[in-house]
């Protein structure tokens, strides 16, 4: 089965909400599962970057800047370092492990825009997430995908 797209109204509705919150959640959610990701050299020259994940069908733009001991969430108007721009159904294939982000690069479907050398960073770290999700969600969900 095919994941769906996002509805266009949806994606509509959401783009026209603060973005603030979902940068909340997020900062939040990586700093739990994701505090290490980084490499220790990538993570010094990264930090205090920030980074707008850009989840393009659903209007969705996440905003971090990398810290220390974590992820801050960042407001609208902060401008980002670099920018990851995917659909949710990209996303959601990198979190399951279903793509790496290089086959998703080169089929044009995840962009990176801005500091090339942190996109770089960014890119390869999205390869090593392992998804924090509960066994049972993700065989679900990969057998959705199959």
């Amino acid at each position: 089965m095919k994941i769906p797209a996002v509805p266009r109204m949806v994606g509509k509705l959401l783009a026209a909400l603060p973005q603030y919150p979902h940068s909340v959640m997020m900062s939040v959610l990586s700093t739990l599962f994701l505090r290490d990701l980084f490499a220790p050299l990538d993570a010094e020259r990264i930090r205090g970057k920030v980074v707008c994940l850009n989840v393009r069908d659903a209007g969705i733009r996440i905003k971090l800047r990398i810290d220390r001991d974590g992820y801050l969430p960042c407001h609208d108007r902060t401008e980002p370092h670099v920018t990851v721009s995917a659909g949710a159904r990209e996303f959601l294939l990198l979190a399951l492990r279903k793509e790496d982000p290089d086959t998703l690069f080169f089929d044009r479907r995840l962009c990176v825009e801005g500091d090339t050398e942190l996109g770089l960073i960014v890119k390869n770290a999205l390869d090593r997430v392992e998804p924090p999700l509960p066994a049972r969600l993700l065989d679900l969900l990969r057998n959705h995908l199959s």
